[in-house]
């Protein structure tokens, strides 16, 4: 992306990775930020989503009444680490669509099935340069969605999405309760496999997986 010598107006930025000046307001493509990770990648295998007609796009403040209806649901809060907001009302929805599309360090999706949401999908960054070759996935459905295959399209589809889109990212995790088997399930189907805590104070209880680039690649292959 660049050559190995200093930037002519002595204005640039060394790039440790790429051991090089790179030239002024130069976009990094290793940074997640430049890049809409769920968005659909230039693959050469069939998008699990687009098959089933269903999309992701961003969280709209018009959206409120929508996630206020799939989030009200106690059972839906069983598998989430946060506790069940109470009340579930309009404001709690509307200050989670803000906080969706208000970080830097995570990207966060509405699931929908024929226009109308269903779900919500999240790949999580850490903050340093080093963070950004691994991602959490994390991800719930509303209950009229359970059941019907499509939390396995989603997990696989948006770990696609992500390893097509943002080529510094190495591996993805996620986290489940060690009694969401459906969840599990999702998590399996699409590649990934049991891992030990990536910072072992974090959630020590629950059941991690990985999925790493390659891992993923063969999946196809």
């Amino acid at each position: 992306m660049a050559g190995q010598g200093r930037v002519p107006d002595g204005q640039g930025l060394f790039d440790p990775v790429q051991i090089a000046w790179l030239a002024p307001g130069v976009v990094d493509d290793l940074d997640p930020a430049n890049a809409d990770l769920l968005a659909p990648g230039e693959t050469s295998y069939a998008d699990p989503l687009g098959e089933r007609g269903v999309t992701l796009r961003p969280w709209h403040p018009a959206d409120a009444q929508a996630m206020r209806g799939l989030l009200d649901d106690r059972a839906l809060w069983t598998h989430l680490p946060e506790p069940f907001p109470e009340p579930m009302d309009l404001d709690t929805a509307q200050q989670m669509i803000a906080a969706a599309n208000g970080g830097d360090h995570h990207v966060v999706r509405a699931v929908c099935a024929d226009g109308r949401p269903v779900g919500q999908v999240r790949l999580a960054y850490g903050h340093t340069a080093e963070a950004v070759a691994e991602a959490e996935i994390s991800y719930w459905l509303g209950r009229d969605a359970w059941g019907k295959g499509l939390g396995r399209a989603l997990v696989a589809a948006a770990a696609d999405r992500a390893f097509a889109n943002a080529p510094g990212l190495l591996r993805l995790v996620a986290k489940v309760r060690p009694d969401n088997t459906a969840s599990r399930r999702c998590l399996e189907a699409a590649g990934f496999a049991p891992i030990a805590p990536p910072e072992p104070d974090q959630f020590p209880d629950w059941a991690w997986f990985g999925l790493r680039r390659q891992d993923a690649r063969q999946r196809h292959a």
